[in-house]
């Protein structure tokens, strides 16, 4: 499980793009079928954010995939949440997709309602085209995901070239094996790099 925090360098960014600075990365390694209870990934998060930054938690924003746990810990939390526009607009364009082809007139016109924070909008728009019940219900079920697509400090997310750096640039192309205690070394080797920490002198 792969989380990584930062700060916008508004002096750089755009309307369409935030630059990000002080970003830092860290992850939870886990055995298949293990789950990690959620406070214990809490604490976790606090632990290393308290060892990296200065900050509030009234400052603290959660960035997610729209996954159940990511909304219901953001809530218990009491920290907003939004849906990282990655996953948003691979998740609209599944649902736009017909006869093979991506409708992009109608995928824009979705995608579009969804930056701009139009919840209800955006329902309506999915249901109007009969985009498949799954898709649907991802979206409502993530109002304030949604919602908070508009504020000024949703600065979004980098999860996902983040995650290759960490661990699939390890891999390379084909299947690997490794040791257990072999890929906890180039995790740590590599988290630490793009850290910006020297393990090695």
């Amino acid at each position: 499980m792969y989380h990584y925090f930062s700060t916008k360098l508004k002096e750089k960014s755009t309307k369409s793009r935030n630059v990000l600075k002080d970003k830092k990365i860290t992850y939870m390694k886990t055995r298949n079928g293990q789950r990690i209870k959620r406070q214990e990934l809490i604490d976790k998060i606090y632990e290393f954010l308290d060892l990296q930054f200065f900050y509030n938690k009234s400052s603290l924003v959660f960035i997610g995939d729209g996954a159940p746990w990511i909304k219901t810990t953001a809530k218990k939390e009491n920290i907003p949440y939004v849906i990282d526009r990655h996953h948003a607009f691979k998740a609209l364009k599944k649902g736009f997709i017909i006869n093979r082809k991506v409708d992009n007139k109608k995928l824009t016109n979705a995608y579009n309602l969804f930056v701009n924070g139009e919840y209800y909008q955006l329902l309506d728009y999915l249901k109007e085209n009969n985009v498949n019940e799954e898709i649907y219900k991802y979206f409502k079920n993530n109002k304030d995901g949604v919602i908070n697509q508009k504020e000024n400090w949703n600065q979004g997310v980098c999860a996902e070239s983040d995650v290759s750096h960490l661990v699939k640039s390890l891999k390379g192309y084909g299947a690997k094996i490794y040791n257990d205690k072999v890929l906890d070394n180039m995790l740590i080797i590599n988290s630490a790099r793009i850290n910006k920490l020297k393990l090695l002198l």
